[in-house]
């Protein structure tokens, strides 16, 4: 190989690695444009500190009908707790020990991960007496009734 030959070659060595540098940073920044307020990750390091995990949340405008899925994986079914207000849902369950510990290893443990626990504001309010709820398989699924604003 010629000296011209080696600096092309250098050239495109680094031009690969500023293109995955800026794909990185682009992504990265993709993120923080969705991370939550200061607040909420408050919020979010206290409950973890405290050994919780907030769930995944979806929430489905059915019409007349709000339905909300929580994803629960390795939670004990007959430890699920659920609150519903007009505006928000508490969700709380307990972590299988051997669900958690085969999942995140190391992290279990030194975290103390123990639980889910997450409130959620809700996009239309609802009438908590008239909430339906079931279990399929880790989803939590809540169905009900939204409130006719006047």
């Amino acid at each position: 190989m010629s000296y011209p030959d080696d600096v092309a070659r250098i050239i495109r060595y680094f031009r690969r690695r500023m293109e995955e540098i800026e794909s990185l940073a682009m992504s990265a920044i993709s993120d923080l444009l969705e991370y939550p307020s200061p607040g909420d990750l408050a919020t979010k390091a206290r409950m973890l500190r405290d050994g919780a995990i907030e769930p995944l949340v979806s929430v489905f405008d059915e019409g007349e009908y709000l339905l909300i899925a929580v994803n629960l994986p390795g939670a004990a079914r007959d430890s699920i707790e659920v609150r519903l207000y007009t505006d928000r849902v508490e969700i709380r369950a307990i972590l299988q020990e051997e669900t958690v510990r085969r999942a995140l290893g190391s992290l279990y443990w030194s975290r103390g991960l123990r639980e889910y626990r997450g409130s959620f504001k809700l996009p239309a309010p609802i009438d908590p007496s008239t909430a339906e709820k079931e279990v399929r398989g880790d989803i939590l699924l809540i169905r009900a009734r939204k409130l006719i604003q006047s």
